[in-house]
């Protein structure tokens, strides 16, 4: 049964995921265009993503079953999207923010195995957890170079895929990073922002460092990842290059609930204190 969606909490997220994020992030304008449909109707956000990523990924389960690959893939490609989207519905780790994830996991795995580009779900060891990430190479080739791609407060992992593809057309292969706060490491593993951020995405440096076929580390951050990606470029002499697109030198709560709610969630305390002590260590 379909709930009631207050106006306001509906005008908040389309603020967070306008049509132009949808696209950005992977998903078909067709279904972009059905969640507003969808939504403007009083279904709840989070209820009609999944339906639409659900829809995909029966479609992609038949297709599979008659071995069109190419359908499959892009069928799954579509389901990540729309999960992607479904569970940025919530900014703390509920159940239900929590189900999705691990379903946007699962999608992800399944498109991994017939994707055109080889793609993996990576583990990386750090302080005594894992780091996830995805990666993916160019087709037939080792890479000239690997970009540690990575997003800031609610764009994680599979968000980059288009960006992935883009650079595996040019030769370069991309860890699609999910550090700390982020993602299966925050969902799974409970690694939040506390932790020394520079050195957990070193520690993806290492693993391309340790593969050859990888090439050159370069690092690009996004939002507040732009920070994060700029502090581990001080640090460690090895990447070749480095991106910031977007983020604060000296970041700081902003002045709106949804992203108070996010900074709390990264760093696993609603104490705004903390939340601010936090931000004030990371300044670059």
């Amino acid at each position: 049964m379909t709930q009631a969606v207050p106006s306001r909490q509906l005008s908040a997220l389309q603020r967070a995921m306008p049509m132009t994020r949808l696209i950005d992030c992977g998903m078909d304008f067709n279904d972009a265009a059905a969640l507003f449909a969808r939504i403007g109707n009083g279904e709840a956000w989070d209820v009609a993503a999944e339906a639409i990523a659900n829809d995909h990924v029966s479609r992609a389960r038949d297709a599979e079953a008659e071995k069109r690959l190419i359908t499959c893939a892009e069928e799954l490609r579509r389901a990540v999207a729309a999960l992607i989207f479904a569970q940025m519905a919530f900014n703390f780790d509920t159940p239900r923010k929590a189900e999705l994830y691990h379903k946007l996991a699962a999608a992800s795995r399944r498109l991994c195995a017939v994707h055109d580009i080889p793609s993996e779900r990576i583990e990386v060891p750090f302080a005594g957890k894992h780091l996830v990430g995805w990666l993916v190479r160019p087709v037939g080739r080792s890479a000239s170079g690997t970009v540690v791609l990575f997003g800031g407060q609610s764009g994680w992992g599979m968000a980059y895929l288009p960006a992935a593809r883009a650079l595996a057309k040019r030769g370069l292969a991309t860890i699609l990073a999910e550090g700390p706060g982020q993602g299966e490491t925050r969902i799974g593993q409970r690694m939040f922002l506390d932790v020394d951020v520079p050195a957990a995405y070193q520690a993806f440096v290492d693993f391309i460092a340790a593969d050859p076929s990888l090439g050159r580390p370069g690092i690009w951050g996004n939002s507040y990842g732009g920070l994060w990606a700029a502090k581990t470029a001080a640090r460690d002499r090895r990447l070749a290059a480095c991106c910031v697109n977007g983020s604060f030198a000296r970041p700081k709560i902003l002045p709106f609930r949804t992203a108070l709610e996010q900074s709390a969630a990264m760093l696993g305390t609603e104490d705004e204190g903390a939340i601010e002590r936090n931000f004030a260590r990371m300044a670059f």
